[in-house]
Order: C-alpha cells, then sequence, then structure tokens
C-alpha cells in the first residue's frame, strides 16, 4: 500500500486492516476541499496541492505564525537593517541565500515560497504549532 503526499495517487481500491472488525478502505477519486478549512491549511494538510497555488506568499504567512522556530531562524536568515519579517522578506532572503534569481539577478521569491511549503508538508526543518483557543503564545512554555 502506497501513500505519497499528493492527493489523487490511488489507482485501485485498497484495503487496509487495522483490527479484526476495522477495515480501512481508500479508493480513486477526486478529494474535495473542506468548505469550512482556508485554503492556506489545506495547501498544508497536503489536502491541496502546491503547484496549484499562485499566490503562496498567504500560506507562507500562515505558516510564519505558527512556525517552530520562527521560519527566519529555521533558514538561518538575517534581516536587513533590522526589518520585520514579512511572507515576502523571508521569501526574498531565502532565494537570495539559495541563488534563486532570475536572468535580471532578482530573487525568485515564488520559487522560495515553494521551497518553503514542500518543508512544511514533509515535515522538516518547521513544525507547525496550532495553539487552543484562547490560549496565547506567551502562556505557553518552550522548552529547548
Amino acid at each position: 500500500v502506497s501513500a505519497p503526499c499528493p492527493a489523487g495517487h490511488t489507482k485501485h481500491f485498497q484495503t487496509l486492516f487495522l483490527r479484526p472488525r476495522v477495515c480501512f478502505c481508500d479508493s480513486p477519486g477526486l478529494v474535495c476541499p473542506k468548505l469550512k478549512a482556508p485554503t492556506a491549511l489545506q495547501v498544508l494538510f497536503g489536502s491541496y496541492r502546491i503547484a496549484q497555488v499562485r499566490e503562496p506568499y498567504s500560506v507562507v504567512r500562515m505558516v510564519g505564525e505558527h512556525a517552530v522556530p520562527p521560519l527566519h531562524q529555521a533558514y538561518g536568515l538575517e534581516a536587513e537593517g533590522g526589518a520585520v519579517w514579512s511572507p515576502w522578506s523571508v521569501c526574498e532572503a531565502l532565494a537570495r541565500k539559495r541563488g534563486f534569481l532570475t536572468k535580471g539577478a532578482r530573487p525568485e521569491t515564488h520559487r522560495a515560497a515553494n521551497m518553503i511549503l514542500r518543508d512544511v508538508l514533509n515535515g522538516r526543518r518547521v513544525v507547525l504549532s496550532f495553539l487552543p483557543p484562547g490560549v496565547s503564545v506567551s502562556e505557553v512554555a518552550v522548552d529547548a
């Protein structure tokens, strides 16, 4: 039984018996998006393909809001002139660091954003942390 990240991989009906009376079934077909889940969340959970995202910066913003460690620390980025990090500036700094440049020597921020999203989806470098409602970040102790 194979289980890749992108949806729509199943070519035939698959069954997996978890217990004598519990059977997990997977059939070919479409993955219907949840109407109440934001598109950014669907991308991060793998039900919406990263390659189909036209504007990845809103998804990078969601990653930045929930990332442990923060994105700029995970990728070893330094802000120019003490600027505040934004999704665009993180992608721009990462593109410069990795050498993702266009022919005009401008950073390829879209490519860097897609790299961040693939790293998150595959569990590399960044872990997402969603706090319960009503809990602030200052209330949570982080053990290093």
